[in-house]
């Protein structure tokens, strides 16, 4: 099987890799020897003997997921055939389909989301940034875009952005008005908006006797766009406070934001009293943390 050597690439790219194969464990290690490998150039192994159900079935992908530690959302999984394809995405998983056994049209229609010859096409690498650019070219522009950790397909078409900033103000305003803030007297508005479907959601600060368990009106805004949509990705976010100049959003919240913004995510701050100021989230938060697996 030509490209092979991407198993050992990935690792030393800082890429966990797993087999996972319906086959017997014995036929599955006696197939990793055929293709010049080694049980040691992978971080786990599944066989048909892990599991009940094998491929279409998900079973084998979602045990490999808890064994590595990861998300289906950081997981890239190569197969050759319609059912584990199948398996694969049922488990949540991004899939390249290899036509080494299985036509294009084949794969596209079992759920594949990219079609490459053989694992030769998909190096060399030398960075997870650099795997992902090799096996989805077309994830750009008008494509899935990363935002954070996570990967979002933006509207292609969407209003100027003068009239979202506006609307997203707006609605960051009247989030602000209903600001639960009876300790501190300082309320907070806030109101994201969501680079897959741009609905605006809006948030406001809730703040509590116990003054840890109080909560930012942007934190609120976040997950309340989370409740609606799943995943997802911010493309703009406002920020409404009785101040002056506007407040912007605190460390823990910027540090929120960095899960679903990229660096160019525009950070509008707007009061009663002056003008909307907007900011890049790169500008606020300039060293964000985000999980490595997801660098």
């Amino acid at each position: 099987m030509p490209g092979t050597e991407i198993v050992r690439m990935a690792r030393k790219a800082g890429i966990m890799t797993a087999a996972a194969s319906s086959a017997p464990g014995w036929k599955t290690m006696a197939n990793i020897a055929a293709a010049g490998l080694d049980p040691s150039d992978f971080d786990f192994i599944a066989s048909g003997d892990d599991v009940k159900r094998c491929k279409p079935d998900k079973d084998i992908y979602a045990l490999s997921l808890i064994k590595l530690g990861v998300s289906e959302r950081e997981a890239v999984v190569f197969e050759d055939s319609k059912a584990g394809i199948e398996s694969a995405r049922k488990a949540g998983c991004r899939t390249v389909a290899l036509m080494t056994t299985i036509d294009g049209a084949s794969a596209y229609s079992a759920g594949a989301d990219a079609v490459i010859s053989d694992l030769s096409a998909a190096v060399p690498f030398s960075t997870p940034e650099e795997a992902e650019e090799l096996l989805f070219p077309l994830q750009k522009g008008s494509g899935t875009v990363r935002y954070g950790a996570n990967l979002i397909r933006p509207l292609e078409r969407r209003m100027p952005d003068s009239f979202i900033e506006k609307r997203a103000v707006e609605a960051a305003r009247k989030a602000w008005e209903h600001g639960y803030a009876p300790y501190s007297g300082f309320r907070v508005g806030a109101a994201v908006v969501s680079a897959a479907t741009g609905r605006i959601y809006p948030g406001c600060n809730v703040e509590n006797s116990s003054y840890g368990a109080t909560i930012c009106a942007e934190r609120n805004a976040i997950t309340t766009a989370v409740a609606a949509e799943g995943v997802i990705g911010i493309d703009l976010i406002a920020v409404y406070s009785d101040d002056d100049p506007p407040a912007p959003p605190c460390a823990v919240c910027l540090q929120v934001i960095a899960e679903f913004a990229r660096p160019e995510t525009r950070i509008v701050l707007a009061s009663p009293r002056q003008a909307p100021v907007s900011y890049t989230f790169s500008e606020l938060l300039p060293m964000p943390f985000i999980f490595p697996t997801m660098r």
